[in-house]
Order: structure tokens, then C-alpha cells, then sequence
């Protein structure tokens, strides 16, 4: 019968690299049965091993109970354990190791091999006290030893898929590739191919259990120093490249704060060993020599003796080798014998390279994340970070406790996330719960998420929007970024371009967006799926890993460029008919399951003749992301609508008059395309529609009933026939849109985009202009059901009005205006608003644009007001915007 060997960390690089190891070694394959501990069984990882015969099942760290039941059975256990990077004064590491320790000598467990480090802090005798993940891990072998579990122990070395997958070295302007490290160029980093080669070391403890119980497993293919890494590249690729060695604080300046100085410390460690071995010769400089000054760290060296050099007695035993399953020879050093010197030059489990990659990190490799790369030098002139820099006004920092900022971040999800979709749930929580998520983008996060939802009774915190206001200032897109970046820094542009039109919507806000819109363009990000694309930012782009991440941050940019030009009554900056994007095809709240690269799916089509076989596809409700392509179909009809809306009242033409004729065509083909249960405004509930679906939907309705409203509108009541029609058509698209408000449920605001409130608003200011029509007074019933359906109206904007500048100013603009046009209108009266509101300088331009606020410079004091005959007033109804 097959012993049963647990593997911790099953789907990351280490558990995972065990498990193939002994699945491709035909000894040890009949030897073990495989049983993986992971959070996520349902991981494609995961499945494709349980085709394979693993085992899977879930373990609570923090459980004793929990993880005697996972051991249960297991003759073999390998332990990996993962840090609280960033989390400071956190022992869970410790504990986790020690309670799975414990269930191991509880279940009678044979043989625990343990992922292990080396405690810094003795070993560099207090010099370096701030790299806990490797002394916890260190604590947690010595407490292993301590209550007598069978265990051997593996120690990795750096790991070489860095350089590679997370973009540790970056091409320049110049065409030359940059390392940069706090270290000289002849520091030596043990390293070691993770995936590929630590399941062998694994392998050879379970082959040799005798022999190898009590030792300590080195894993390391060799020692490589900065240059020889760059010669290999070089070698390899026909790259130049260049070492940069950058000083401690410019290198912690650009790494977030909760781990920079563990990641500075874990390099000067190496240093500091490294100086220790070769017994540098000492410049006898007091109160420290040069050589150790350099490195950042004090003396090591004594003052006292003629030659410099380490203290006497810290030579090492002699070693016993067995022939290592990697290329290199490696050591078994007994727990009898002091084994500093191999030991403490091993640095495992961390990479330098951008906190906002966009790749995946697995749980298990304790990474921790930070630009490396930053001073004023020509040298890395290339290199922008995204993380906030020590220069960043302290007023960036809410000041919150780690229980609201835990709060927060899930409440985005929960809540926000819906409104403007940008990141793959299960990724961002990943990185967040490891400390990995780039500093500035998790503040805009947790800004845009309070500003949104507000705090619960009691929580104080700094001044929300003046934190936005100084991260709008620190544009990451400004200058050139770094690849491994773009993701990240697109993503924060979208959250803080989504806060600055809702919140200071005018010239400055369409302004904002346009950049965004143009930064998207240049980069490409309209012809992700173009088989001829000039993909300006390589691999870190066209990863099938997070090319579906891209399309989502397209198509809101895509969205966020829609409703600003609609507003200001201006061309659209992109162009529909250039879209090589495909639309996407799985959900982000989701796990990855699904995760999709490139696939020969749904695209925009240019002319929306075409929509239709689109929506009669989305507005099945059972398709995955259906929702989210709904919006962007929508979205296109409202952005042509409004188009053709614009451009008949700016230059009439015949050609326009027949577009508006084909584009009611388009839109009823939309409409007749989809099922009955979509455009129905009540939920779902019998097909199991979610709350958040159903508002979801109905903004995709908000913006069809919009679209036909748009259309139906007239500007010239000279043909009495014609204006009669498309008046009767307004009040029943407007009352359209009230029968959608009507099914609104207050509690779901945040998940969809403010700027249907624009929708509101117009609505508004229609229904009142039928409300103070002069036939209207002739027919009770319809003047109390206009005034209850404005009632209606105007509470959906206060509800909106809680969180947001836009809805406010709205309402106060909605108010202004009903106090100053008072009826009977005649049909005359209400063409001469709808044409002449209010001035060529403020283009409102009828039912969908708006006024810019009193600081647009777009403004001018010249602008004459409103002056209608027969209405008596003159000022602008609009200036509360």
C-alpha cells in the first residue's frame, strides 16, 4: 500500500515542483500518494493534478485541529510556509509552522521535510534585525528540532525565474537592459531554478531519509555574482546590458513602506557574508572601514588586530557532501556542527522587481515586491515607478487601522468593484494578503472605496478627497513607465480618472480622461487582439495571463471617454471603427479558473447595423461576463445616438437626417434581439438573477431608453405634425427611463457608474419642460403624474447625492432651472431652449451635456446668459456645475 506524503503550498512553485517531481519519478510515484494542501482546489493547477492522481483537501494554518486532520494518514509531510509580508511586529509564520509541526508529531508523521531560512539576526550578531520571514522560518526548523520530529531541511536559494517573470531586468531608452541591486557587482546570489529543480532535493531527502534526517539540504545550482548574471543574458540574448549599484536610500525609496527595509536588509546580508568569507582587506578607516561602510552595515571586522578580518573561532566543521540531484554539489551539515558559513550566504524566496507586475504570485514563496530601480540617473532614466516615492505629500496617507483597510478592501469587491471592473478578485486579494500589492494603487483603492461608500459610525480618517487630489497629482503614466507597470498604472489612471469626473466633473475631469483615452491609444490597447499589433511593451503585455485584465481596463477606458465627450458635447477622442479588442470573456470576480489570453472571440462591431447580433448573444444572462459586454453594447448606441444628437444641431444636413433614420433601425434591432426577460425592469428572481446583475441591467436599459430618447428628439416646431410625434415619443422614453428608476434599490448605488445620473438629470429636465407645456394644464392626470415621476427622479439623484459632487450639483442645477422657466411653454418656447441652451461657450447642448464648472478654462466672462423671449430670466440655471 502507497505511503501518503502532504504537500503544503500544492499549486505554488515549491509544493508544486514536489509534486511533479515525484509524479515523474517512477519509484517514487508507486512509493507516495499524493495528498495537496492549497486554498484553492479549483485552481486549473489544482484540477490538472487531480487528474493525476492528487489528492486535494484545505488546512486552516491558525487550526491545530484543523491540521491534524490534513495529516492524518501521512507518513511524509512537506512544509512550506508563507510570511505576513509588511505586517509588522506579525508572528503568524512562526505560529503556522509550529502548529503544522505539532500535527506532525501528533499523526506520528515519519518524515517532515521543512522549506527553510537562516535567522538573519544571529547570524549577522544584531546587526540586521528587520527580515523576519527569514528568522521565522529559522525559529520554526529549531522548534521542529526541539520536539523531536523526524525532519530534514531544505533551504532554496534566489530564485532564477525573477530576472525572467517579473521583469528584474529593464531595457532602457537606450536599448540597454539594467540591473540594479544595493549591493557591489561582486555580491554572489546562491541561485536556484525553483519550479524545475527544488522537487529534486526533495526527492533525494525522500530517497535517502537515513542519511538525511537532521541535515540541512542547500538548494543551489551556484553562486552567480551580478556580472556573471548580465554576461549570461547577454550571452543568451545579444542584449547589452548594465549593473547599477544604487545606495540603501534610494533603494527603500522606491519599495512601499511596510517592506523596504526587509528588502534592503536582505541584500546587505548577502554583502555582509560575502565580506565575511573573502576577509576583504580592511582600509583600517575608524570608526568603520570603508568596505563595510559601502555595504551599508557596521563594521565587521575587528579593530583590534593587525589584520583585518573575522574574529578568530568562526572558521567551520568539516562537512559531509552527497551528489546533489541539480547540476552543483550541495551540503548535509549535521545540527551538531555549526553551519553559518554555507548556511547564512543562502537568501531565498525573494525577488526585487515591480510591486504592480500584474503576474500571479504564489502563496508559498514569500516574495515581496518593490521597484528597485530609482535615482535621478541617466542610467535609469527609463525606470518610473508607480509606488509612492518619500517625496509624496504626507496627505496621501488616510491613516487607517489594518482592521478598516481589511475592511475596505473586500467592501471594494463586494460593493465597487461592479461599477468600473478592472482587477481579477482572487489575484489582487492574493497580493494584498502577502503585502505584495503596489502601495499606491491599494490607496486609490481604499480612497475611491471610502469616498464611495463612506465609514462606518466611528471610523475617522484623514480628508478622503484631498488624498485623491494629491494622487491625481502623481500621475503614474506620467513619463516613461516601466512595462512590468503598465498594467498597475493604467488601472489607477481608470479609479482616480472614475473619482475626478464624479467628483469635479467639468473641463478638468473631460481633460483628464482625453490623456487617459490618448495614453491608451498610443500603447495600443485598442488593438490587443489585432494578429498585426505593434505591441509597444513586449511580453508584459501580451501575456496570455493578464491580457483578458487588459481588455477590462480598455473597454472602461472606452466607457470613461463615452460619457465624458457626451457631456461635453464633443468628438469622441476613440474611434469605434479602429477597435481591434475583443470584448471579454470571463468574469474578474471569479476565480481564475477560466483565465483567458487570447481567443478568437466577440468584437465590437464597427457600424451598429451590427449590434445586434452581439446583444441577441449577451443578453443571455447565463453567459459568463455577459453583464459587462451589455454595457459596452449599450454604450455604443448611447455614444452614436448622442453622435448624430450633436451633430444635427451643429450642422444639419441631409446626410444626418438619413444616419438618424438608420440608426433608430440599429436600435430597434438591439431591441427586438434581446429575450423578454432582459428588458423587463423587475428582477429576474425565478432565473436566479443577482441583485447586482439586475442593476447591472438596468443601466443597460437606462442607456437604450436614452438612446431613443435622443433620437426622437426635434429641434424645429415649424412642421406641427412632426413635432407633435416626436414630442409624444420623448414623454414615453422619459417615462421608459422613470419605470427603470422605479425598480432601483438604493443599497446597490455604488456598483454601478455614477453617470447615469447625467441620464437622471436630463430625464429632469424634459419631463418638467412637458410639465410646463401648455396643452399640458388641459389633462390632470397626466400634469400629477409627471410631478410624481419628478419626485421619483430627484430622490435617485439624492440618493447618488450622499456620496458624489456630480449628482449635487446636478439637483442644485435641476432646482435653478425649474425656478427660473416657469410654463405655460408654448412648442416654440421649449425649440428655443433645446436649441439655445445655454450659449456656445457651455456645451450643455441640449438634453445630455452639461455646463463645466466656474473654474473651466473654457469659461469665458464674455458669455452672454440665457435670454428667451417670452421666458424672463437671464442668468445661467447651470452654474452650480
Amino acid at each position: 500500500m502507497s505511503k501518503i506524503i502532504t504537500v503544503f503550498g500544492a499549486t505554488g512553485k515549491q509544493g508544486g515542483s514536489v509534486i511533479r517531481t515525484i509524479l515523474q519519478d517512477a519509484n517514487l510515484s508507486q512509493e507516495f500518494k499524493i495528498r495537496g494542501i492549497t486554498r484553492d482546489a479549483t485552481k486549473p493547477e489544482a484540477q490538472a493534478l487531480s487528474k493525476k492522481g492528487v489528492e486535494f483537501g484545505k488546512a486552516d494554518m491558525n487550526s491545530k485541529e484543523s491540521l491534524v486532520e490534513a495529516l492524518q494518514g501521512s507518513h511524509s509531510v512537506f512544509l512550506v510556509t508563507t510570511p505576513a509580508w509588511g505586517v509588522a511586529g506579525s508572528d503568524a509564520e512562526l505560529a503556522h509552522g509550529k502548529n503544522v509541526a505539532d500535527a506532525a508529531k501528533e499523526t506520528g508523521a515519519q518524515h517532515l521535510i521543512f522549506s527553510s531560512l537562516v535567522n538573519v539576526t544571529e547570524t549577522s550578531g544584531g546587526r540586521l534585525k528587520h527580515v523576519p520571514h527569514f528568522d521565522q522560518k529559522a525559529q520554526v526548523e529549531q522548534y521542529i528540532r526541539s520536539i523531536g520530529v523526524p525532519a530534514t531541511f531544505v533551504l532554496p536559494g534566489y530564485f532564477m525565474t525573477n530576472y525572467t517573470e517579473m521583469g528584474m531586468l529593464r531595457k532602457g531608452e537606450d536599448g540597454v537592459y539594467t540591473l540594479a541591486y544595493p549591493v557591489s557587482k561582486d555580491a554572489k546570489f546562491p541561485l536556484v531554478d525553483i519550479e524545475n529543480d527544488l522537487g529534486k532535493y526533495v526527492a533525494a531527502a525522500l530517497k535517502n531519509r537515513a542519511e538525511s534526517l537532521g541535515a540541512q539540504i542547500l538548494a543551489a545550482a551556484d553562486y552567480y555574482t551580478p556580472t556573471r548574471i548580465l554576461e549570461e543574458f547577454e550571452e543568451a540574448t545579444g542584449q547589452k546590458t548594465r549593473f547599477v549599484q544604487v545606495d540603501s536610500e534610494t533603494y527603500t525609496s522606491f519599495l512601499p513602506a511596510t517592506i523596504a527595509e526587509e528588502m534592503l536588509e536582505n541584500h546587505l546580508f548577502i554583502e555582509n557574508r560575502l565580506l565575511q568569507r573573502r576577509k576583504v582587506k580592511c582600509d583600517q578607516k575608524r570608526p568603520v572601514c570603508s568596505r563595510c561602510h559601502e555595504g551599508g552595515f557596521a563594521c565587521v571586522y575587528s579593530s583590534s588586530k593587525k589584520r583585518p578580518g573575522p574574529a578568530r573561532g568562526t572558521r567551520k566543521a568539516a562537512k559531509r557532501t552527497v551528489k546533489s540531484p541539480a547540476k552543483a554539489a550541495h551540503s548535509f551539515v549535521s545540527p551538531e556542527q555549526d553551519n553559518g558559513e554555507h548556511v547564512s550566504s543562502f537568501f531565498s524566496d525573494i525577488f526585487v522587481a515591480s510591486s504592480a507586475t500584474g503576474f500571479e504570485l504564489d502563496a508559498d514563496a514569500g516574495f515581496s515586491t518593490g521597484d528597485c530601480t530609482s535615482q535621478p540617473m541617466s542610467l535609469l532614466s527609463g525606470l518610473t515607478p508607480i509606488v509612492p516615492t518619500a517625496g509624496l505629500s504626507g496627505s496621501t496617507e488616510l491613516g487607517i487601522s489594518p482592521e478598516m483597510q481589511a475592511k475596505l478592501v473586500h467592501d471594494f469587491f463586494d460593493f465597487v468593484h461592479y461599477s468600473i471592473p478592472l482587477f481579477r478578485k482572487e489575484d489582487f486579494l492574493e497580493q494584498y494578503e502577502h503585502g505584495t500589492i503596489n502601495h499606491s494603487l491599494l490607496l486609490t483603492v481604499l480612497a475611491v472605496t471610502a469616498k464611495s461608500l463612506g465609514l462606518p459610525h466611528g471610523w475617522q480618517v484623514a480628508n478622503i478627497d484631498d488624498c485623491l487630489q494629491e494622487l491625481l497629482k502623481n500621475d503614474p503614466l506620467e513619463g516613461p513607465t516601466q512595462p512590468a507597470l503598465l498594467l498597475d498604472a493604467f488601472r489607477q489612471n481608470c479609479l482616480l480618472a472614475f473619482y475626478r469626473f464624479h467628483q469635479g466633473h467639468g473641463g478638468d475631469a473631460w481633460d483628464y480622461i482625453s490623456r487617459l483615452s490618448r495614453k491608451a491609444l498610443r500603447l495600443g490597447l485598442h488593438q490587443l487582439d489585432s494578429t498585426d499589433r505593434y505591441n509597444s511593451v513586449g511580453d508584459a503585455l501580451a501575456s496570455p495571463a493578464n491580457l483578458e485584465e487588459w481588455r477590462y481596463v480598455w473597454w472602461c477606458i472606452y466607457c470613461l471617454d463615452s460619457y465624458s465627450n457626451i457631456t461635453a458635447a464633443t468628438p469622441f477622442v476613440v474611434e469605434k471603427e479602429s477597435i481591434r479588442t475583443a470584448l471579454v470573456a470571463t468574469s474578474l470576480q471569479g476565480s481564475g479558473d477560466n483565465r483567458v489570453g487570447s481567443h478568437g472571440g466577440k468584437f465590437l462591431p464597427p457600424d451598429t447595423r451590427d449590434l445586434w447580433r452581439i446583444s441577441a448573444e449577451m443578453g443571455d444572462l447565463n453567459i459568463q461576463a455577459s453583464c459587462f459586454n451589455m454595457h459596452i453594447v449599450t454604450t455604443t448606441l448611447l455614444r452614436e445616438a448622442a453622435a448624430i444628437y450633436r451633430l444635427r444641431r451643429q450642422n444639419p444636413s441631409e446626410g444626418l437626417r438619413e444616419r438618424r433614420s438608420q440608426f433608430g433601425d440599429h436600435l430597434s434591432a438591439v431591441v427586438l434581439s434581446l429575450p423578454p426577460q432582459f428588458l423587463r425592469e423587475a428582477r429576474n428572481a425565478f432565473a436566479n438573477e443577482s441583485s447586482v446583475d439586475h442593476h447591472a441591467r438596468l443601466v443597460c436599459l437606462l442607456h437604450l431608453h436614452t438612446a431613443r430618447l435622443l433620437n426622437a428628439i426635434t429641434f424645429d416646431p415649424s412642421d406641427d405634425s412632426m413635432w407633435t410625434t416626436s414630442w409624444q415619443r420623448s414623454l414615453a422614453h422619459s417615462e421608459d427611463i422613470v419605470a427603470v428608476i422605479r425598480e432601483w434599490d438604493s443599497r446597490y448605488c455604488s456598483t454601478v457608474d455614477p453617470a447615469i445620473c447625467l441620464i437622471v438629470f436630463s430625464t429632469l429636465i424634459l419631463l418638467y419642460l412637458h410639465e410646463m407645456h401648455e396643452a399640458t394644464p388641459k389633462m390632470p392626470a397626466l400634469s400629477e403624474r409627471l410631478q410624481a415621476e419628478r419626485n421619483i427622479l430627484l430622490l435617485f439623484l439624492e440618493q447618488f447625492a450622499r456620496i458624489w459632487a456630480l449628482p449635487r450639483s446636478l439637483k442644485a442645477a435641476f432646482e435653478e432651472f425649474t425656478s427660473a422657466v416657469h410654463g405655460p411653454l408654448s412648442s416654440h418656447d421649449i425649440g428655443q431652449l433645446l436649441t439655445r441652451v445655454p450659449g456656445p461657450f457651455r456645451p450643455w447642448r441640449g438634453l445630455l451635456g452639461l455646463s463645466p464648472n466656474p473654474q473651466d478654462p473654457l469659461l469665458t466672462p464674455q458669455e452672454p446668459g440665457l435670454d428667451l423671449p417670452g421666458l424672463g430670466f437671464t442668468f445661467d440655471f447651470l452654474s452650480p456645475l
